[in-house]
C-alpha cells in the first residue's frame, strides 16, 4: 500500500510538470540573470484608420501578443504590469535629444522599455505592376515602429529604433472573412488572414527586440 501511494504521488507531480515547457524564469542556463523588460502599451497611429470588421481594440491585441511572446522568452525576462500608455506616448516623440533627458518612472526595476506603434494596418486589392487585380486577392499591409530604450544609466538610450513593414497576401476565398465571428482570442481568428498576419508581425517584432537587447547587455 505504501509502494503504491508513493507511485499514485509520483505520478500525480510528473503529470502536472508535464505539458508545454515555458521559460519565464529570471535566470538563464548559464546563471545569469535575463534582461529586465517592460512593454509598454502599443500606440496607433492617427493613420490607422477604423475598420468596420475589426470589433476588437488593435492595440491591445498587439499588446499582448507581444508581451506572450517576450513572457515566453529564453532571453529576456518581462516584467509585467508595469508602465501605461501615457508613458508609452511621452518615450513616443521624435526628437531623441529631449528624450535622453527624460526621467522615465512607473516601470519598476526594468533595464530597457520596449514602445512600439501601429503606423499602418491597411487592406488594398492586389496590383501587378499597374494593373489592379481585385478577384485575385488583396494585400494587407502592415508598419509597426518599435523603440527600444535603455534606462540603466543615468539617461534613457535609444538602441533599437526601426520601422518594420510586411505585406500579407489574401487569397480571393479569405477576402470576406467574418472577423465579427472570428474574433481575436479564438482559435478560429488565428487562421485568418489576419491573424497570421499579426502573428508573423509580433514574431518579427519580438526577433528585433531579443537580439538587439542581447546585444547591448553583452
Amino acid at each position: 500500500m505504501y509502494r503504491l501511494c508513493f507511485l499514485l504521488v509520483f505520478l500525480s507531480l510528473f503529470c502536472g510538470c508535464a505539458g508545454p515547457y515555458r521559460d519565464t524564469c529570471i535566470y538563464q542556463d548559464s546563471g545569469k540573470t535575463k534582461p529586465i523588460v517592460v512593454v509598454l502599451p502599443v500606440i496607433l497611429s492617427s493613420s490607422v484608420e477604423n475598420d468596420e470588421r475589426i470589433c476588437w481594440d488593435l492595440a491591445e491585441e498587439f499588446s499582448e501578443q507581444i508581451r506572450w511572446r517576450i513572457f515566453d522568452s529564453s532571453r529576456l525576462y518581462l516584467l509585467r504590469d508595469m508602465g501605461d500608455a501615457s508613458v508609452a506616448r511621452s518615450l513616443n516623440i521624435k526628437n531623441l535629444n529631449a528624450l535622453n533627458h527624460l526621467h522615465i518612472e512607473g516601470v519598476g526595476a526594468a533595464e530597457f522599455v520596449v514602445c512600439t506603434e501601429l503606423v499602418k494596418h491597411e487592406e488594398t486589392p492586389y496590383k501587378i505592376g499597374k494593373a489592379t487585380l481585385e478577384e485575385a486577392g488583396a494585400v494587407l499591409a502592415l508598419d509597426f515602429r518599435i523603440r527600444v530604450i535603455d534606462i540603466r544609466g543615468e539617461h534613457p538610450k535609444v538602441i533599437l529604433q526601426e520601422l518594420i513593414h510586411h505585406d500579407h497576401f489574401i487569397a480571393r476565398s479569405y477576402l470576406h472573412s467574418d472577423y465579427t465571428r472570428s474574433v481575436w482570442g479564438t482559435e478560429a481568428f488565428e487562421r485568418t488572414p489576419m491573424g497570421m498576419a499579426h502573428s508573423r508581425m509580433a514574431r518579427e517584432i519580438v526577433s528585433r527586440v531579443e537580439s538587439y537587447i542581447q546585444i547591448a547587455k553583452s
